[in-house]
């Protein structure tokens, strides 16, 4: 069964300190998430929400998230919360050494529309400022020779020459959520006349 973490818009009102729905909504009036992430590919940026209380939720929020439980009673869904400035840093492209052979995968699989995240493709990764320490370890003492483990497997000491440098966008970071999540609250975050006394929140639910 899927799993997903659904993110919305909201506000927290400096006066009453209520948490409020921002969007977006559809023609019927429906609130709509800007972002949704399977657990299979999300990064952990859901771990940086806090719950909201539920003598925090205004009417407009608990109309959105009443729900009927199992014993066909009105209950309010786990919301949790985020302040717009509590989002990582957007850059979510990825840059530096990495292994040839996952560059060729990678781009192998781009061309046949089968990337579903990074994690399959890059094993093996130099940061910029490491390589140049390493080729010059190398030029000095030589490449590492491969061992062999205790199940007769071979562990192979890659030379530097073996990686090139690459730059790509990594869908599974925190950066690239915090980035989508961001470019939804610039549709909102000027005009709208609730938010010239509130803080903007980013809003999750789970399920």
């Amino acid at each position: 069964m899927s799993y997903y973490y659904n993110y919305f818009l909201g506000y927290q009102n400096n006066d009453d300190g209520l948490f409020y729905p921002l969007g977006p909504y559809d023609m019927n009036g429906n609130l709509h998430d800007v972002f949704s992430r399977s657990r299979s590919f999300a990064s952990n940026l859901h771990e940086r929400f806090s719950m909201i209380p539920t003598d925090k939720f205004s009417d407009p929020l608990k109309k959105e998230f009443t729900y009927e439980n199992c014993y066909g009673e009105k209950d309010l869904a786990n919301v949790r919360y985020l302040y717009l400035e509590g989002l990582p840093e957007t850059n979510y492209l990825r840059k530096g050494y990495f292994l040839i052979e996952d560059i060729k995968m990678y781009e192998d699989a781009m061309k046949n529309n089968e990337v579903y995240g990074c994690f399959d493709y890059f094993y093996d990764y130099i940061p910029l400022e490491v390589f140049p320490q390493i080729m010059q370890n190398e030029i000095t003492f030589g490449k590492s020779v491969n061992t062999s483990e205790e199940d007769d497997s071979v562990d192979k000491k890659h030379s530097c020459r073996d990686y090139a440098f690459y730059i790509y966008p990594d869908y599974t970071s925190e950066a690239y959520e915090a980035s989508m999540l961001i470019n939804a609250v610039g549709m909102y975050e000027y005009g709208v006349k609730e938010l010239d006394n509130a803080r903007v929140v980013i809003m999750e639910t789970e399920g």
